[in-house]
């Protein structure tokens, strides 16, 4: 592990903050968007499990969205493997944006021997872990500066109770988007709001809805723009199916909902057949990502649907953490039941009770 050679004095202003996540931003940029080192770089990312190229998104525009985490996790592994030799003009641009000072390739060539390549990936590799330190010691520092705005913001665009712990975690994580973002000559505070504003809203309109649709569809229907589809607006407007509403008692539920009597022989086998497979699937979950799952919805010996918070709690981790797993745990699930939707997909909708 390369050993730390800069450090960051303690006592620092916002301002010096801002500009020390912006400069770090601004050297794994310059190195993600360099031409030469694209197809390598897109390789270890995908080794890595980080998003590529995909519909509507070149490789460039992809490596370049990373988180600033990923981003500096994939030069790493990319330094350390070693990126193909540059030009001497771009070799020297590269020493100059980490301050690589003892950098002296010589002007006569039209690149860098192999030692002077090599002497100056190690010496960046170097820095950028200096400066990884620094950037997390700036991004707790305004993270404790803005965090009221986490807060107010997750109030204000979630009313619903039970989503408080939740929405106020979106709304953190919203914060710390923002602050890899940070311009220092611009207005902090207001672009941070957007950022938690917009990540909020989608995670509302998410939680209401228990259906599989594009957000963008989600959010038009929402605010009832032209345009949108008559099939969520009537779902948002009366509130059907919301995840947080109470379960109605057998003398509650209207007779007129059901066309085929409870004691249907298909619709017992169907359940049947449906509660087999969900069981199969939670089986396949890890030890941890069942237990999560569990304590969020009430199942197993969970009587009770748990906030992130509480999990965390009494796991002994971040709810961060908890977040994650239950975010893995459900997309395990949607895989393992891919085909069990496709097939209530394909009934006809009298054979559904509908």
């Amino acid at each position: 592990m390369p050993k730390r050679t800069e450090s960051l004095a303690p006592a620092q202003s916002p301002s010096s903050a801002a500009h020390q996540v912006a400069r770090f931003r601004a050297g794994l940029d310059w190195m993600l968007a360099h031409p030469l080192w694209e197809e390598s770089l897109a390789c270890i990312s995908q080794e890595l499990g980080f998003k590529g190229q995909r519909q509507g998104i070149s490789q460039r525009s992809a490596l370049r969205s990373l988180p600033l985490e990923q981003k500096q996790a994939l030069l790493r592994h990319a330094l350390q493997r070693e990126l193909p030799t540059p030009s001497h003009a771009e070799a020297k641009r590269l020493a100059r944006l980490w301050g690589a000072t003892r950098y002296q390739g010589r002007s006569d060539f039209g690149r860098p021997s192999n030692p002077e390549w090599q002497a100056l990936q190690q010496a960046v590799l170097i820095r950028i872990c200096a400066r990884y330190e620094q950037y997390k010691e700036s991004q707790s520092q305004l993270f404790c500066q803005f965090q009221n705005l986490a807060s107010e913001g997750a109030r204000a665009h979630c009313s619903a109770p039970s989503l408080a712990e939740d929405a106020c975690q979106e709304a953190r994580l919203a914060l710390l988007e923002a602050i890899d973002r940070i311009e220092p000559s611009e207005n902090f505070a207001a672009y941070a709001c957007q950022w938690i504003k917009r990540r909020v809203r989608n995670f509302a309109m998410e939680q209401r809805l228990p259906v599989k649709a594009p957000l963008n569809l989600i959010s038009q229907s929402f605010r009832g723009q032209p345009g949108a589809n008559p099939i969520l607006e009537k779902a948002i407007r009366e509130g059907t199916l919301q995840l947080d509403s109470p379960i109605p008692s057998a003398g509650e539920l209207d007779p007129n909902l059901a066309s085929e009597p409870e004691s249907c022989p298909q619709q017992v086998a169907m359940r049947s057949d449906e509660g087999d497979q969900l069981r199969q699937a939670l089986s396949k979950l890890t030890a941890k990502q069942r237990e999560v799952v569990d304590s969020r919805f009430g199942l197993g010996d969970s009587p009770h649907c748990q906030s992130l918070a509480q999990i965390a709690q009494r796991a002994g981790i971040s709810r961060q953490q908890i977040f994650q797993r239950e975010k893995r745990a459900l997309l395990a699930l949607r895989s393992h039941l891919a085909e069990l939707e496709s097939e209530r997909s394909l009934e006809p909708a009298g054979s559904r009770g509908y």
